[in-house]
């Protein structure tokens, strides 16, 4: 056998391995229940679909003997990587002929962050390396039918693989016309690929359990296909940043960095070298490969325009993928060129990355990490027979269940719905995608009053108390029963597996890399701490927002809640004169977030109310210089200032309260006074 082949069949053995030491033993945070429930059950997940997944994903599910259906699904993320890593290592043989360079090249690939996290958990993006890896390889082989046939498989798998058509588009046209392949049977092998859409037609009308858009019409499929109900060209939900030149400038620094993080920097040099020599040296394939980079790389990253935050910098990680994927090739490239007589120099030059990377990929993995399983199996011990469920938002909750439900066939008794009625449609009528915001919410009422006067448990999951207006909520574990004279459930703390959750498990203190499990994991201590806080146990309840702050300081929804409750902690304190304790809690409320004006300004107060002037003066003025448009702020100061007979800043304050609002009374009447004691 070939040294070449040799070494190609180490490198997939060598990816499969890893990739399988830290698989996730069952369902991971965010969609991977649904695409485990969606591929166990023939189903369709959300838009657009993935039925290339969800067939192949059921392949898989029956072929590999062993384990339970969510290890299953991991297993086949781990071979699509492995082979993702097998058609880099080709390619780049391919492009280099030298097999040491091109093992090199498919080891940075193979220990890349984001190809190894989404090989281990049931998710699209393995897949997706494969098939892009394939129509790069069939296109540089000038196979343009297997190239195209790739193409749209890719597609039924998802749909960023059209980002790749430009650089094929310059691939074909460098070609002599005369040894072109004929464009139609291009285009009917790419159809051939594609018509694995028809599968959503088909299986939505059998009404499976999960049938994300109902694509029983050609009008319905056609919005699956083309994501209408999420915005196609958006990523996430969420206000998009302004487009200017300085916020594409900062998502181009943001995805420089976030490439530094999957090959190091000296990749990223590697890389960059590439180019730069490919382009003066007209090389063919160094030009298209730049091409394909630039237009799945930082093209899609200013096209999606995701905002500056932890959650967005989450979601996109993954994206990182494919362009990882072709700067390898690229810095492959790139140190033949530097080392063109000396393959060997080349090799080793490469060595660095794979040397570093190998580092992070030791100590990475989630090896008996059955977090977000233990997180929907808590959520069912959490509810008595027959209970209704209504779950008020949380890909966590909704896909968890979903894989519980229709994979492992847990509590069959408990009706499950979602409020937005997508991922569990009915509960509000059949017409309720298609009502108005304030006409959803006004069913919602309707249809949940109802359930309630018909005598059913009815349960949220949600952290909003006033859920259904006039109805009270009693806090029962990590979920809230709604009843007209509810009080607080039976403690459930103790039955919930809380395994490497903070603070209940020490060796969870540590920040976790991945951002859906790091917004996971503060719930469990957040809704604990507002239990404490509905029983008046102020300590407990500090403490677990403590608690919940350190497991995930940069989680978005975690801090304006947190901020939230924080400040009717205190005021209850506050109002009772126990300042020393709302202190606390205010101090806790600025570590949580530093620019909380409104938090500052009270602790002003309260050191007015301790007769230390000169620190509430200092607090409203910290405060006003975060928020300028303070009014209490500004109102504030002037009443610490009059308290030490400072009439010009006196006037000088109460006249910008007026200034922020004309309409307050009490500024007015005390900036007369004030400019009458001047006076005197």
């Amino acid at each position: 056998m070939e040294r070449r082949w040799i070494a190609a069949i180490g490198l997939f053995l060598a990816a499969f391995a890893l990739y399988v030491h830290g698989a996730y033993p069952s369902v991971s945070a965010g969609d991977s229940g649904e695409f485990i429930a969606a591929s166990h059950t023939l189903g369709i997940p959300h838009a657009p679909g993935f039925p290339a997944y969800v067939v192949l994903a059921k392949s898989a599910q029956r072929a590999i003997p062993w384990g339970n259906i969510g290890y299953r699904s991991n297993l086949f993320s781990a071979v699509c990587g492995a082979l993702a890593v097998l058609l880099l290592y080709f390619l780049t043989l391919h492009l280099s002929e030298t097999p040491v360079l091109a093992a090199c090249a498919a080891g940075v690939f193979m220990l890349s962050a984001a190809h190894r996290v989404n090989a281990q958990a049931s998710e699209v993006f393995a897949l997706n390396a494969l098939f892009c890896a394939a129509v790069l390889w069939a296109a540089f082989s000038d196979r343009w039918l297997l190239a195209a046939l790739f193409m749209g498989w890719g597609l039924g798998n998802h749909q960023t693989i059209l980002f790749l058509l430009p650089a094929l588009g310059v691939a074909y046209l460098a070609k002599p016309t005369g040894e072109r392949a004929p464009v139609p049977p291009i285009i009917l092998s790419a159809l051939t690929g594609l018509s694995v859409y028809a599968f959503l037609y088909v299986r939505a009308g059998g009404s499976p359990a999960l049938n994300g858009g109902n694509p029983d019409t050609l009008e319905r499929l056609w919005r699956v296909l083309t994501r209408a109900d999420y915005g196609t060209l958006t990523l996430a939900l969420g206000d998009a940043p302004e487009r200017t030149w300085v916020s594409t400038g900062r998502q181009l620094w943001r995805f420089t960095q976030g490439l530094s993080d999957q090959v190091t920097w000296f990749g990223v040099l590697a890389g960059a070298v590439g180019i730069a020599v490919g382009l003066r040296k007209r090389s063919a394939p160094a030009v298209i490969l730049a091409i394909a980079f630039l237009c799945i790389g930082p093209g899609f990253f200013v096209l999606g325009n995701l905002p500056f935050d932890p959650q967005s910098t989450g979601v996109l990680e993954r994206f990182y993928i494919v362009p990882t994927l072709c700067w390898t090739l690229l810095a492959a490239l790139g140190v033949q060129f530097v080392f063109q007589s000396r393959p060997w120099a080349a090799a080793a030059a490469l060595l660095l990355p794979v040397a570093l990377l190998s580092a992070q990929a030791g100590a990475a993995g989630f090896r008996g990490d059955f977090r977000a399983y233990a997180y929907g199996r808590n959520n069912l011990c959490t509810l008595p027979p027959r209970a209704l469920f209504l779950m008020d938002g949380g890909d966590d909750t909704f896909y968890t269940l979903a894989y519980l439900r229709w994979v492992e066939n847990r509590r069959p008794d408990v009706r499950l719905h979602d409020r937005g009625g997508v991922v569990y449609p009915g509960f509000y009528g059949t017409d309720f995608r298609q009502l108005t915001r304030d006409e959803k919410e006004s069913r919602r009422q309707q249809v949940e009053r109802a359930a309630l006067a018909s005598g059913q448990a009815l349960y949220y999951s949600t952290m909003n108390e006033k859920i259904l207006p006039d109805v009270k909520l009693a806090q029962e574990g990590i979920l809230y029963r709604a009843a007209p004279h509810a009080r607080a459930g039976p403690g459930l703390w103790d039955l919930y597996d809380l395994r490497g959750v903070a603070p209940w498990n020490a060796s969870s203190l540590k920040i976790v890399r991945d951002y859906r499990t790091r917004a996971l994991l503060p719930f469990y201590p957040y809704q604990r701490s507002v239990q404490a806080a509905g029983a008046m146990d102020w300590e407990s309840a500090i403490g677990f927002a403590a608690a919940a702050h350190a497991a995930g300081p940069d989680v978005v929804w975690l801090i304006p809640n947190l901020v939230l409750h924080g400040h009717l902690w205190a005021q209850t304190h506050f109002q009772a004169g126990r300042f020393d304790a709302a202190e606390r809690i205010y101090r806790g409320v600025t570590r949580w977030d530093p620019a909380s004006s409104s938090a500052w300004s009270n602790l002003g107060a309260i050191e007015e109310r301790r007769q230390r002037l000169d620190s509430a003066i200092a607090l409203y003025q910290k405060a006003i210089a975060l928020d300028p448009s303070s009014e209490a702020a500004h109102y504030n100061l002037a009443v610490a200032y009059w308290k030490q007979s400072d009439w010009p800043r006196v006037i000088e304050t109460f006249s910008r309260v007026l200034a922020l609002n004309p309409n307050n009374t009490a500024a007015r009447n005390y900036l007369t006074q004030a400019r009458a004691r001047a006076g005197r």
